[in-house]
C-alpha cells in the first residue's frame, strides 16, 4: 500500500539498492510482521531470493515437535553437514524472545499493580480515619438519637449509607475523569487500549467494598454509643 496504494503488487517491479541496480519482480504478498520492538508499528519488509541478494547473516525459524535441545542439535548437524565451518549463534526459542520483548511491559505492569495496591491501602486508611473522625464528632448527636428511640441497626445503616453515598459520587467523578484523561492521552499518538467497561466496574466495586469495610467499624462504634453516658456528659 505504501508503494502502490490499493493496487495489486503482483508482477510489479521495484529497485533495491543504489540507482542502476537490478529490478525485482513482486511474486507474492505476506502479512505485516515485526522485527523490532513489539510496541513499534511493523516496518516495510521484503523477502528476496538468496541467490539474487545474499545477506550478511541468515536467520532460520524452525517449528519442531521435539524438545528445544534436540531441535537445536538437529539444526546444528544439518548446517555442519553443508558447511562444517559455519558458526551457529544466538539460538533462542520463541517463548524466550517473547519474554525478553515483554519484560519491560511486564515490569511496568507489576509496578503499576504495586502502586495501585498501595494507593488502595492508603485510601482505605484515609477513609477509615475520616469516617472515624466524623463519627467521633457526632457522638453526642448519635446518643441523642438513640435516647429518642432510634435503633442501633438503623443508626449503623444510616452511617453506612452516608459514607457509601459519598464514595459513589467519588467513583462516578473519578471514572468520568479517567475516561477523559485516557482520551486526552490517546489523542497524543500514544497507543492506549480502549476503556473496558468490566475493568471500570471492577475498580468501582473494589473502591465501594473498601469504603464499606473502612466504614463498618466506626458505624458499629456509633451504634454501640451509650445514650445515658452521652446525656450525662452533655
Amino acid at each position: 500500500k505504501m508503494l502502490w496504494g490499493n493496487e495489486s503488487p503482483l508482477d510489479k517491479q521495484l529497485r533495491l539498492g543504489p540507482p542502476g541496480g537490478p529490478l525485482f519482480t513482486v511474486v507474492g504478498e505476506v502479512e505485516d510482521f515485526r522485527t523490532g520492538p513489539i510496541s513499534a508499528p511493523p516496518a516495510p519488509q521484503i523477502y528476496t531470493n538468496y541467490v539474487q541478494q545474499t545477506p550478511f547473516t541468515i536467520g532460520v525459524v524452525v517449528r519442531s515437535r521435539d524438545g528445544n535441545g534436540i531441535a537445536v542439535a538437529r539444526i546444528a548437524d544439518a548446517v555442519r553437514g553443508v558447511e562444517p565451518d559455519q558458526p551457529i549463534y544466538s539460538v533462542h526459542t520463541l517463548s524466550e524472545l517473547m519474554s525478553v520483548a515483554l519484560s519491560a511491559r511486564r515490569n511496568g505492569a507489576s509496578a503499576l499493580v504495586l502502586f495501585g495496591v498501595l494507593a488502595l491501602l492508603l485510601s482505605g486508611i484515609g477513609i477509615f480515619g475520616f469516617i472515624a473522625y466524623v463519627v467521633a464528632s457526632r457522638t453526642r448527636e448519635y446518643g441523642v438519637r438513640l435516647a429518642l428511640g432510634l435503633s442501633p441497626e438503623r443508626l449503623r445503616t444510616g452511617v453506612l449509607r452516608q459514607s457509601l453515598r459519598l464514595a459513589l459520587a467519588g467513583v462516578i467523578a473519578g471514572g468520568a475523569g479517567s475516561v477523559i484523561l485516557l482520551r486526552l492521552v490517546g489523542s497524543q499518538a500514544i497507543p492506549i487500549p480502549p476503556v473496558s467497561v468490566t475493568t471500570v466496574l471492577l475498580a468501582a466495586a473494589v473502591v465501594l467494598v473498601v469504603v464499606f469495610a473502612a466504614t463498618w467499624v466506626p458505624a458499629t462504634r456509633a451504634a454501640s454509643t451509650d445514650p445515658l453516658a452521652v446525656l450525662r456528659s452533655a
